[in-house]
Order: C-alpha cells, then sequence, then structure tokens
C-alpha cells in the first residue's frame, strides 16, 4: 500500500489567507498530551521519533 504524503503548507491568522484549493481539510484539536499527534502519525504510518532521556 502507497504512503500517503503529508506536509505542512502554511500557518494563517485571517480566514483570506486560508488556501482555497477545493480540496478537504481536516482540523484535530485537544487538550495537551491526548493524542493528536500519535493519532496523526498512526494514520500516515509515520515513524515515531525516539523519546530523548534528560539527565536528572
Amino acid at each position: 500500500m502507497k504512503k500517503p504524503a503529508a506536509r505542512f503548507f502554511r500557518s494563517v491568522t485571517r480566514w483570506e489567507d486560508l488556501p482555497d484549493d477545493g480540496l478537504p481539510e481536516v482540523a484535530f484539536a485537544g487538550r495537551s498530551n491526548v493524542g493528536k499527534s500519535s493519532l496523526l502519525n498512526a494514520l500516515l504510518r509515520a515513524r515515531t521519533r525516539p523519546h530523548q532521556q534528560y539527565a536528572r
């Protein structure tokens, strides 16, 4: 199965600056640490980066 491509397009602050290409858009919103990134990685079958370990 072909892996879907995803990329950051732009960040906007005004409605007029939103892309008008006719393609469907999806937004994920939620509180911190609820799994938004994990969901996106699972949908895109992306590999997650290993967590950095910090010295205490």
